[in-house]
């Protein structure tokens, strides 16, 4: 797949214990599939995933989904108004940008993302 912010760059598997997302090398923005992020909020230790990157790309800018192309939806987290998560209303996928969940982590806000996440966002 290719990353979605950055066009040219392919997204490499990245394992973290026993969840598997998708990261880009270039920008470190990370794809989660439906039930991969609500997983990976739950864990403490984020294992070989680079946190810290700046997106490429123009911020603001649509981007498609990397599975299905579909133009992805952007959501605020009102409690860190920085982060912004872009979904995709097909298949349910997850993008977050460079350096977000590095932000979400450094405010203390994971709980909040998950609450977040749980209430308005993931399928039941």
């Amino acid at each position: 797949m290719k990353c979605p912010r950055c066009l040219e760059f392919e997204l490499k598997p990245v394992r973290v214990d026993d969840v598997e997302v998708d990261q880009c090398d270039n920008c470190l923005g990370i794809w989660c599939d439906v039930s991969e992020l609500k997983k990976l909020v739950e864990l403490d230790s984020l294992g070989d995933l680079k946190l810290t990157g700046k997106p490429a790309g123009v911020l603001g800018a649509p981007i498609n989904c990397p599975r299905d192309g579909a133009m992805l939806d952007t959501v605020n987290d009102v409690k860190a108004a920085d982060v912004k998560l872009d979904i995709c209303p097909e298949c349910g996928g997850r993008w977050l940008d460079g350096g977000e969940l590095d932000r979400l982590r450094e405010k203390g806000l994971l709980a909040n993302f998950k609450n977040f996440l749980v209430t308005y966002i993931l399928p039941t």
